[in-house]
């Protein structure tokens, strides 16, 4: 673009900033531009005042650099017109090569608008780096959440709309691009960022190549499987961790589909009957997003029937499955009746107690246990003359447990076995042991001795 034109300098000398004799330079005022001017970048011997000169527009041949921040949402380190997005508010520096960005000042700043572009005008030539610093990576920043696009990015010179960064590596928590040399009439024509160009230059001092791609940094979240008994509840929200990027929201779905569309999301509270898969979605104010599932198991809950003992005796209670390792039986009132870990329980008082069973699943069941009371049988002695009969049955008292059957033994043994009984009217000829014994339909017993003695007949 910078054709010669001696002439415009002799007819613009009153725009010369300052004539150097001893140097044999003559610096041109800055607007002058290489593009809107047509003056040759290359010295140029020109007449001033009688005298001449040998005059190179060091100020003259100006370059510029720019393009497009956008969000690489199919990560394909291009932007796509419809899938991606364009980043406004981004805030851009542009820094000499061999700038520190952590202490240099920078060339020029600038902030990415009108559909995420950017732009470095009326630049000295030279070689530059385009930097993102990081204060855009902050959380409520326009790159929060995000990070650099991979593959990292190569300046080819066209415009590609390609992730151009350079370097995913970031500098100082920011992100910098290659280094350009930018050369007045040897950068890239004809570009699609092109057209947003609205300076001085023309299309060959400006490169329009140098985007940057961004794509999200996906929340971290881990579900954990759990396993419930039937008829319970399991809360979502307590099974699972995630990492330091609280922001954003945690919704619940019963299929992935869903948890993809987010669309029916569920309560985290849910009480599945069968095994069910459920998907956790953390959604991060970035958009991006992270999805686990877990599984809960339902465990059936254990069986066992309820039992009645007597006061004082035993009963069994035998709960289904594989006893919880500590304390699988429990009574709960002691008063009425105790019982071991072995499911044995003993009757301590009349009444009703409900007995509670935990397999190894954690998963409980309660019985009844009714604990009937005892008879209180009270038999007495008494002494027949020889010869005569005593009626047992008259020789005894009980409590008001009426119901039940009285029955009546020569031997304890037969009494406990419920064996040999004989009739209450006996007729020993020697001093005698008889055992009465009640038994309550509760089928609950007690047994009591009466001695019947003998006395001679008188002679």
């Amino acid at each position: 673009m910078c054709a010669s034109l001696p002439s415009f300098l002799r007819n613009s000398i009153h725009r010369l900033r300052s004539v150097r004799k001893d140097s044999g330079v003559v610096k041109v005022s800055p607007e002058l531009t290489c593009a809107a001017k047509g003056l040759s970048c290359s010295n140029t011997l020109v007449s001033v005042q009688g005298h001449k000169f040998s005059v190179r527009p060091v100020k003259c041949c100006y370059v510029g650099i720019g393009n497009l921040v956008f969000m690489d949402v199919d990560q394909n380190g291009y932007y796509n017109v419809g899938p991606d997005m364009a980043i406004n508010g981004v805030s851009v520096q542009l820094f000499h090569e061999g700038d520190n960005p952590a202490t240099a000042t920078p060339v020029a700043s600038t902030v990415t608008a009108g559909g995420g572009y950017y732009l470095f005008d009326q630049l000295e030539q030279g070689k530059y780096f385009v930097y993102i610093p990081s204060i855009n990576f902050a959380v409520g920043h326009p790159l929060g959440s995000k990070k650099s696009s991979p593959p990292e990015g190569v300046d080819d010179g066209n415009d590609d709309n390609s992730d151009e960064n350079g370097n995913n590596t970031t500098v100082n928590g920011g992100v910098v691009s290659g280094i350009f040399d930018l050369r007045a009439n040897m950068e890239p024509t004809a570009e699609n960022g092109v057209g947003t160009y609205t300076g001085k230059l023309g299309d060959s001092d400006v490169n329009m190549t140098a985007d940057f791609g961004f794509v999200c940094i996906p929340p971290d979240l881990v579900a954990r499987d759990t396993a419930i008994c039937l008829g319970f509840s399991a809360n979502l929200a307590t099974l699972f961790t995630q990492d330091n990027l609280t922001t954003g929201t945690i919704s619940y779905y019963a299929t992935l589909a869903d948890a993809n569309a987010q669309t029916n999301a569920i309560s985290p509270v849910v009480s599945p009957i069968t095994n069910t898969t459920y998907y956790i979605r953390k959604q991060s104010v970035a958009g991006c997003s992270d999805i686990d599932d877990l599984v809960v198991t339902i465990n059936p809950l254990p069986t066992m029937a309820g039992q009645e003992v007597c006061v004082n005796s035993t009963v069994q209670f035998t709960g289904s499955g594989v006893p919880a390792a500590s304390n699988p039986y429990m009574s709960l009132n002691l008063a009425i009746a105790t019982i071991n870990n072995a499911g044995i329980a003993t009757g301590v008082s009349a009444g009703s107690v409900t007995v509670k069973y935990t397999d190894n699943n954690g998963c409980t069941i309660t019985a009844p246990l009714i604990v009937h009371p005892l008879p209180d049988i009270v038999a007495r002695d008494t002494a027949i003359c020889f010869g005569f009969t005593v009626n047992l049955s008259t020789l005894f008292t009980q409590d008001n447990v009426t119901t039940g059957s009285i029955s009546y033994y020569g031997t304890l043994a037969d009494a406990n076995a419920q064996t040999n009984s004989i009739s209450p009217v006996v007729t020993p000829n020697m001093t005698t042991t008889y055992f009465i014994r009640k038994q309550t339909t509760d089928g609950c017993s007690d047994i009591d001795d009466i001695v019947v003695m003998i006395y001679a007949l008188p002679t």
